[in-house]
């Protein structure tokens, strides 16, 4: 009998030494996705986290007006256009503070990848302009970004660094600005119109007319040159009042005021 079965298993060949790494399904899936960078993946994550948050308790507050449990599949552009419009105008921080415009403009990619990754074939591009049967949820976003904008939400305001007492006391002892010499003349002459004058940078010096200046009882008035995108009901001074200390004079105080235009 063994001599039989060996008999019989003689023809049998060894598998052939392979080269190749064969993969599983799973894999071949994981790879069609294509690649996506690991910030991307967390934010996309944190999109959706923070869409299903708002629309559970959404849900629970307004039963009467409930988020579809099925919205990732969802292609209805009428029912994107209204659950998104919601989302984008009610979802706030933990805090309950609002997001910045770039915020919930990353929440929106966020929560495109998510319905496309739900539905790779029928998922609609609803922040692409070109698709006019999302209009709606374009003009609700820029009107709330708008409103978000002139509100100041998120909007960093930047601003030069103020030099104090200390540093100007060694400005003016280094002489760099010594009034004796043409060039120390001019130095403190771009320093101190800038200062108290309030311009900001070299193209405004160099538009300042000596018409804009005028001199009063003790002081300087300054009058500002008005830009087409000022407010045109005011103008606006400054009142520079002089003192002259042993070495120096400068532009001590000044009080920026404002008047209606005579009609």
């Amino acid at each position: 009998m063994a001599d039989q079965a060996s008999e019989g298993h003689g023809d049998l060949q060894p598998l052939p030494q392979s080269r190749f790494e064969f993969s599983s399904a799973s894999t071949l899936a994981e790879f069609s996705k294509g690649l996506i960078p690991q910030n991307t993946s967390k934010n996309t994550k944190w999109a959706m986290t923070s869409f299903e948050a708002w629309k559970s308790t959404r849900n629970a507050i307004h039963p009467e007006d409930q988020v579809p449990e099925d919205f990732l599949q969802c292609t209805d552009p009428d029912t994107i256009n209204n659950q998104l419009s919601k989302f984008i105008v009610e979802t706030r921080k933990t805090n309950g503070a609002q997001y910045p415009l770039a915020t919930l403009h990353s929440l929106l990619c966020g929560v495109l990848r998510c319905m496309r990754e739900s539905n790779p074939v029928g998922c609609p591009n609803f922040l692409d302009k070109k698709y006019t049967r999302f209009r709606p949820l374009q003009r609700t976003l820029d009107n709330y970004f708008n409103k978000l904008h002139s509100d100041g939400v998120g909007r960093k305001v930047k601003q030069a660094e103020t030099i104090s007492l200390e540093e100007e006391d060694k400005i003016w002892g280094s002489g760099f600005m010594d009034l004796n010499t043409p060039k120390g003349l001019q130095n403190a002459a771009f320093y101190s119109v800038g200062k108290f004058v309030c311009l900001h940078g070299g193209q405004e010096h160099r538009r300042l007319k000596l018409s804009q200046i005028q001199r009063g009882d003790g002081k300087y008035i300054y009058h500002e040159n008005v830009s087409k995108n000022q407010n045109g009901s005011f103008i606006y001074f400054l009142a520079i009042y002089i003192v002259r200390p042993p070495n120096w004079a400068t532009l001590l105080t000044m009080r920026l005021q404002r008047r209606r235009k005579s009609s």
